[in-house]
């Protein structure tokens, strides 16, 4: 979505359904029973539930956005937040992650994994090497947006996959 706010390009939240339906799940299978067969669940119980919970809401969603001079992304209520220049991006290219990538944050051999949900993402490449992909259900939007405000090419019409 573009932004009337002339030093933001775009912004997009995306949600992690599964994330967020895990961790209820969690909390009602995790309470319902004990509430019913147990007349007191004990204070250990209740901080395990809370720390399942406080761990894993943060991953709930990504947020990205292009202001006019960095590219900018985090997790749920700015957890996790990252600030990259847009003078540093070299290539963005639209790709597609394996599901071994897993969601959450990960450091990979060669690159950073930044995902809440689903399979598409966007690669960027920094001008010292680095490469970064950053999980979204827009990768087109995103991309497009980051290649007008670097000038940088890329696979502006294909999908690069990941086998690995």
């Amino acid at each position: 979505m573009m932004s009337d706010d002339m030093n933001e390009e775009y912004e997009h939240t995306q949600v992690g359904y599964v994330i967020l339906g895990a961790v209820l799940g969690v909390g009602v299978l995790g309470v319902v029973p004990a509430l019913v067969l147990v007349e007191s669940p004990g204070i250990g119980f209740w901080l395990i539930i809370g720390a399942v919970s406080v761990g894993a809401l943060p991953f709930c969603s990504l947020t990205v956005r292009v202001t006019e001079d960095a590219l900018i992304w985090y997790f749920g209520p700015r957890f996790w937040r990252n600030t990259l220049p847009l003078s540093s991006i070299e290539r963005v290219e639209r790709v597609r992650n394996s599901p071994l990538h897993g969601w959450g944050i990960r450091m990979l051999v060669d690159e950073w994994i930044y995902n809440v949900s689903g399979l598409d993402a966007v690669e960027i490449e920094t001008s010292d090497g680095n490469v970064i992909r950053i999980g979204t259900d827009e990768p087109d939007q995103l991309a497009t947006v980051l290649r007008e405000t670097t000038q940088t090419g890329g696979d502006q019409k294909g999908v690069r996959r990941t086998l690995n």
